[in-house]
């Protein structure tokens, strides 16, 4: 039996086979990449390099430690006023 090349076979080969492989590569990239990241993992991550790196701000000295809770202290007032305004307005 010959091939013949109808348009069909053009169809079903060329147009519906490759999308049909490209949509499963784009699948599976955004399934295990991008909402891997996004998710628990990618919390658990940033929480751990966020935590290391404030950790390389502790030295032992005293007026290192008051800049740092006189700081946490200033975030904090400015997040909550900032939520206040929001609930205001």
């Amino acid at each position: 039996m010959t091939r013949v090349l109808t348009h069909f076979n053009i169809l079903n080969h060329w147009i519906m086979h490759n999308s049909l492989n490209q949509s499963i590569n784009l699948f599976r990239y955004f399934d295990r990449g991008l909402l891997q990241y996004i998710g628990p993992f990618g919390f658990y991550r940033n929480l751990n390099f966020n935590s290391f790196k404030l950790e390389m701000f502790y030295t032992g000295f005293i007026i290192h430690y008051a800049f740092l809770m006189i700081t946490a202290l200033l975030i904090i007032i400015m997040s909550s006023y900032s939520f206040l305004l929001v609930l205001i307005l």
